[in-house]
């Protein structure tokens, strides 16, 4: 009763005790359960000063997590309890999107709360109101993030699926299947292609069930046990292994690729001593001939979408809108990206100089969210197209590179926390780049600024008595808040003791020193690049002004952590700073997603260590190298 009454004074005593910071704090680092039990002990009038998208999230996830624990769902009384517990999460749920609505934001917590619930929903035998949350989302523009989308889509289409709408299952498919460019996670399209052919079976087309479940063999991931999912329905649907090898529809490379599955399952299931070395070399030896087939002989024919595509446009065919090549070009080449960020657009501009470079003759034609393609702005190595609108017909393209699956991320999973290879090399060598072309490239991102956007900056410079002084940019967040440095505040003050510090946020801080430190305000990316430009130096975060220094080897201190120095090892004039001379897990490699190894939070404790005099110091020497090659700007 006590703690019940300090928890009470506690948030009735928000000057002594901060309740909304603390609950931020704790929403932040993933302490859903607490947050929830903290906030419905708020009394309802008071409950809208401590709303925020973290907190409302993590309530809504203390819900969930509440709910899922319940186990006695066929007393009365738990049915009372249970009936009580998914009203309030509703109503928890559809408050936070009043208040997104209310901020006009969109993040992303709100539709992993949504896609959380539904999946709740569902797993509780409540299919109307879980495909009810399911059009919600989509109302409220899940599209932005195309990895939640494809799962929205797989679930509306498993629900329906498990009400006997196969038909509508079915057509829900057709309209990922046809778009599969918009899949960023590869292990979803396994689960879609095995629910497509179940649908395709029950809606009369067993054509197409027996071709996406050997599309499903080629699928080339390193999930094998998804692979002998493919492999067991494959052998139940012939009985005999033998009679695939028999079937005249099949083709030559679909026979092999299924007895390879096929015997490197019989041979796992039957030796039982020594199984895990049997078992690697088995895995082995099914990739290698799979990358084989996929990559070496049958590239030209995209195998991995070829059926999932067919069978989509026969569906929705009638209504799509395909995208013809532009007069007089008969050769373009299909790159596809439906994720951000910045920093990773800008690292591949390389490799697509490289690329144009290559195939001179042919159109390289680059499909991305609307809201990155500004910075192509100029770049005459690609065209760009609006991957959320466009219906890219992909086997009109003489070759297709899918970014979507960001083959940087596959690369570094695979190696970290070792990695040696920039992003740079990666997309460059994901685009084929390779041998001479690789080592005599361009390592440098290539951005483009207007003559406008020139005179927007020589504006701004004269209206604030710029020119003639030592002006840093500095960036005071990471896109991924875990890459933020926390004492940034303490850090602008002591630069601007002795230089102008203009200020790049999209959240600004609260009592920095006016004169010294000039905020721009809301402007454009492009038009926060212009003046980054014209900076004697940049201090930022790892994130996009960071590969922008590089772009035009502008004097750069990088704030480093989790990731390491690895990113800026093409950029001549940046100079990383970290902490591993005390934090010797430097790099881990971790993600937003991922706690910190040493302390379980959200933040990067080697963040934490990096101190203003050795950014400072870094800083000077690089305005000193600067100056005796020819002063400031």
């Amino acid at each position: 009763m006590s703690g019940e009454c300090t928890v009470t004074s506690t948030l009735s005593s928000p000057h002594k005790f901060a309740p909304l910071q603390e609950l931020e704090y704790m929403a932040y680092h993933g302490r859903y359960t607490a947050v929830y039990e903290l906030y419905k002990k708020i009394p309802l009038p008071e409950r809208e000063a401590y709303q925020s998208v973290s907190i409302l999230s993590s309530v809504v996830n203390g819900g969930i997590a509440r709910l899922e624990k319940t186990k006695e769902v066929w007393r009365p009384t738990t049915a009372s309890v249970i009936c009580e517990l998914i009203s309030d999460v509703e109503h928890d749920l559809d408050q936070f999107i009043s208040y997104c609505a209310l901020q006009h934001i969109a993040p992303r917590q709100l539709y992993t709360c949504i896609l959380d619930w539904s999946n709740a929903l569902a797993n509780r035998a409540k299919p109307a109101e879980a495909l009810h949350f399911l059009e919600k989302a989509e109302d409220l523009s899940i599209r932005m993030y195309p990895d939640l989308y494809a799962r929205l889509i797989l679930k509306r289409a498993a629900i329906l699926f498990e009400t006997g709408r196969f038909h509508e299952a079915h057509h829900t498919l057709s309209v990922i299947g046809e778009r599969c460019y918009l899949i960023p996670d590869w292990n979803l399209i396994s689960e879609i292609l095995l629910l497509f052919s179940k649908t395709s079976l029950l809606t009369g087309e067993p054509r197409y069930f027996k071709t996406l479940l050997f599309s499903g063999l080629r699928h080339f991931y390193t999930r094998t046990d998804i692979r002998r999912l493919f492999t067991d329905q494959l052998s139940k649907t012939y009985r005999r292994p033998y009679r695939v090898l028999l079937d005249r529809d099949r083709t030559v490379s679909d026979k092999i690729l299924f007895v390879a599955h096929w015997l490197d399952q019989a041979v796992n299931n039957s030796w039982t001593g020594k199984k895990s070395r049997i078992d690697r070399l088995t895995i082995f030896a099914v990739l290698v001939i799979v990358y084989f087939f996929n990559y070496s002989i049958w590239q030209k024919r995209l195998p991995l979408f070829a059926a999932l595509s067919d069978v989509s446009h026969r569906l929705v065919g009638a209504g799509r809108q395909e995208r013809t090549l532009p007069a007089g070009s008969r050769k373009a080449i299909l790159v596809t990206r439906a994720v951000g960020g910045i920093g990773d657009f800008l690292t591949m501009t390389p490799g697509f100089h490289a690329l144009k470079a290559m195939y001179p003759d042919h159109e390289i034609h680059l499909a991305i969210p609307r809201q990155y393609q500004p910075l192509f702005i100029g770049n005459l190595d690609v065209a760009v197209l609006d991957i959320e609108q466009a219906v890219l017909d992909i086997a009109s393209y003489v070759k297709w590179f899918n970014f979507t699956d960001c083959p940087a991320s596959r690369t570094e999973s695979r190696t970290a926390p070792n990695v040696r290879m920039s992003r740079i090399d990666i997309f460059a060598r994901a685009l084929g780049i390779r041998g001479w072309r690789l080592r005599t490239m361009d390592r440098r991102p290539r951005y483009f600024i207007t003559e406008k956007e020139k005179e927007f900056q020589r504006k701004f410079w004269k209206e604030r008595y710029l020119d003639g002084k030592a002006v840093i940019g500095v960036q005071l967040q990471a896109a991924e808040p875990y890459k933020d440095y926390p004492h940034m505040e303490d850090l602008v003050r002591r630069l601007a003791a002795e230089f102008m510090v203009i200020i790049f946020h999209t959240q600004k801080m609260a009592m920095l020193p006016e004169g010294s430190v000039i905020d721009p305000g809301s402007i454009s990316l492009r038009e926060a690049f212009a003046l980054a430009a014209a900076c004697d130096a940049i201090v930022a975060p790892d994130s996009a002004f960071v590969h922008f220094a590089g772009a035009f080897d502008i004097p750069c201190v990088a704030l480093e952590g989790p990731i390491g120095k690895i990113g800026t090892k093409y950029y001549s004039s940046c100079t990383c700073v970290d902490a591993r001379n005390v934090m010797k897990c430097i790099p881990c490699w971790r993600n937003q997603s991922m706690s910190c190894k040493l302390t379980g939070m959200r933040d990067s404790v080697c963040m934490e260590h990096i101190t203003t005099d050795m950014i400072y110091s870094a800083l000077r020497t690089l305005l000193t190298q600067r100056a005796s090659r020819g002063g400031f700007r």
